[in-house]
């Protein structure tokens, strides 16, 4: 039991009064002369101990009655109750959300973190209810509420820091769902984090919880420096021996003091080269590593920052190079038609390290077609069937084709056999000048397809500029595709797949015997995508972050690959099928089918390598501003219980009148003559 006003025992120092009645206060004997005892009236005295008697119960009750009086005013209540408490702890659930980011491996975090918690639990009376939950970019729900504190240190034990980074407002939002949809009365939110800044997305709207929940924040750790390398620009397919380009890498210090820190280039698990450099507080560095030897094949290459610091997850950076002989491209012209050939050659060999060699040869001496992976065969008249057989067979095996038409490829001319592989059925030639118009220009194409990814914006490209003043006009085969058409709607690029390959056929010449497209900049990327695609290369990054997904195998090619994560996990390429696999380990997954390996690199996601808390005031504005006025029903039993448990002193209180009343009537019947003076 306690007491609200205390201070009202203060007076019991009103004991004193019948203290001093009863024990102290005596009048002294007065003596007067008197001439004779004779008329004196005889009286028998009482026995004193009775007398003492009565004056001790009449001091005892004065006395009671001072007590119960002063407790009444004293305002006593239960302690176990208590007048913090709205509601009974039985009733409480408790959400308790930990941090796992990337980030919550620094230093001993993660440990703070643990000990934070298991002091939460501690701190409770045995039967609130705890919820335990898990967030980075995601949030897991880990247990139903409990209150066995075994069972929620075994879930506390199982949680481990992820290389995923932070989203709160996530983690606020799966709080907040959580807490209504219990029926619990009384709530409260728990949020264990080191409350780094790029944790929160500003312009998001902060989760506003049901009235009555509380939310409290136990921040960990503190400022605290790390140096990561942030990003590495890097070409992911080479060609030659020496790497072609300049490899850019750029290594960040956020920190109060300069550090000079060495950067290790590794090829293969082998130091290929190494760069010192200075990093400023918040500051950006990038160095150059350029003119160093590549191993053939897929190579694993990895950049680290030297020495570790507490977080050594970024201070290495994983990135995938894939070392390969050029695609062999095969050109089949006669010496006659060479010139036709020159601008596809200067187009195909005009970036660095190209991918591609090509080889010229007349059709009569074509050789084996087993090491190249497009064939262009350029204004075809007369062919021997042997040719067009073996042609056939080169693309049924997965080989592309294009042909691209001229003076020569006159219907009559060109073999049954030849046009049965083509796309279209030649129909006749045209010649735009011979009409009303001097020419006539590209008018529409499929920007969906791979061969026209880089014309997808109309304004950024010279295509409908080129001028066309020949072509074979040709009818499309019923299993072909028309990508292009001039603006007359006549056919000029069509594809018709066989086999495992495909056939293309430009309705134009390849040179500017017809056209004036080499001569515009859209000539080039045009004919590089056309040997890209043929080749099947795409433009992919040389490294991932953790949560980014592994794009989905298409169907035919999923069944026969296999995945091998960092930590030695196997994945079948049917789960890449479904929709792709969320990549969670830093390292390297090895993809591989039946005849490659290919290397996917992953790295921690950049916002984690910036350890800077959020400031007190903003904490304290986010646990002011989610609460809101306690519910009805929350407030009407906190307030009854409080009633219930400072309602002691009504009968306190009414005692103390009893014993008043019962005072009263005792003094009235000691008899005058037994009382003592001013009893």
């Amino acid at each position: 039991m306690q007491f609200l006003s205390p201070w009202f025992f203060a007076g019991l120092l009103a004991f004193g009064i019948p203290l001093w009645l009863h024990l102290f206060r005596r009048e002294g004997s007065r003596r007067f002369p008197f001439s004779s005892l004779m008329l004196m009236r005889k009286i028998s005295r009482k026995p004193v101990w009775r007398k003492t008697l009565r004056y001790r119960l009449l001091l005892v009750l004065r006395l009671v009655f001072l007590l119960f009086l002063a407790a009444a005013f004293a305002r006593p209540f239960l302690k176990e109750s208590g007048v913090t408490m709205p509601t009974r702890a039985s009733q409480r659930l408790v959400i308790l959300a930990l941090d796992t980011s990337l980030s919550m491996s620094y230093g001993n975090r993660w440990a703070e973190a643990l000990d934070r918690a298991g002091e939460l639990l501690d701190r409770g009376t045995g039967t609130e209810r705890f919820q335990i939950m898990a967030f980075d970019t995601e949030t897991r729900i880990l247990n139903l509420p409990s209150s066995h504190r075994g069972e929620l240190r075994t879930v506390l034990g199982q949680i481990r820091p992820r290389n995923r980074a932070t989203d709160f407002s996530q983690a606020l939002e799966a709080a907040r769902q959580a807490v209504e949809s219990s029926d619990l009365p009384e709530k409260s939110v728990h949020l264990v984090s080191d409350f780094q800044k790029t944790g929160w997305t500003g312009g998001r709207a902060f989760p506003r919880f049901p009235p009555g929940v509380q939310l409290r924040l136990h921040p960990l750790g503190g400022p605290a420096g790390n140096g990561t390398v942030e990003d590495v620009r890097v070409r992911p397919q080479i060609f030659s021996r020496t790497y072609p380009d300049r490899l850019l890498v750029r290594a960040a210090w956020y920190g109060t003091e300069e550090q000079r820190r060495e950067v290790r280039l590794q090829l293969n698990d082998q130091v290929v080269s190494s760069r010192t450099v200075l990093l400023r507080p918040g500051e950006a560095s990038t160095l150059v590593f350029e003119n160093f030897l590549v191993p053939e094949g897929a190579v694993r290459g990895r950049l680290l920052l030297l020495p570790p610091d507490p977080l050594p997850q970024d201070d290495a950076y994983h990135f995938a190079l894939d070392r390969r002989d050029p695609y062999g491209i095969l050109l089949l012209t006669e010496p006659a038609g060479a010139a036709d050939t020159f601008y596809f050659q200067q187009a195909i060999r005009s970036s660095t390290d190209s991918p591609f060699r090509i080889e010229q040869r007349p059709p009569r001496s074509l050789p084996a077609l087993e090491p190249f992976v497009l064939v262009v065969l350029t204004n075809p008249g007369e062919a021997d069937p042997p040719i067009t057989q073996r042609l056939r067979a080169f693309v049924e095996r997965g080989g592309t084709l294009l042909m691209t038409l001229g003076p020569e490829s006159l219907p009559e001319r060109v073999p049954a056999e030849l046009q049965a592989l083509s796309p279209a059925k030649l129909k006749e030639r045209v010649y735009v000048g011979a009409e009303k118009e001097r020419f006539t220009s590209v008018g529409t194409w499929n920007k969906d397809h791979f061969l026209f990814g880089p014309f997808v914006d109309l304004e950024g490209t010279s295509l409908p500029s080129a001028q066309f003043y020949g072509y074979v006009l040709v009818e499309p085969h019923p299993q072909a595709s028309v990508l292009a058409r001039f603006q007359n709607g006549a056919p000029l690029l069509l594809e018709r797949s066989m086999g495992k390959g495909r056939v293309l056929l430009y309705a134009s010449s390849l040179g500017t015997r017809w056209n004036e497209l080499p001569l515009r900049g859209s000539y080039v990327p045009l004919m590089q995508q056309i040997a890209r695609y043929a080749a099947g290369l795409k433009e992919t990054g040389a490294a991932y972050r953790v949560g980014e997904v592994l794009p989905a195998a298409p169907a035919g090619e999923a069944r026969q690959w296999n995945i091998l994560t960092p930590a030695g996990k196997r994945w079948s390429g049917r789960d890449l099928q479904k929709g792709g696999l969320i990549l969670e380990e830093i390292g390297f997954y090895e993809v591989r089918d039946q005849k490659v390996t290919q290397l996917v690199a992953v790295n921690v996601p950049a916002p984690e390598s910036r350890l800077d808390p959020m400031a007190k005031e903003d904490l304290r504005a986010w646990e002011a501003g989610s609460q809101g006025a306690p519910s009805q029903t929350v407030a009407t039993a906190a307030l009854t219980e409080r009633e219930r448990n400072q309602n002691l002193w009504w009968g306190i209180l009414a005692l103390a009148l009893a014993l008043l009343l019962t005072e009263t009537l005792f003094s009235k019947i000691i008899p005058s003559a037994d009382r003592p003076p001013n009893a």
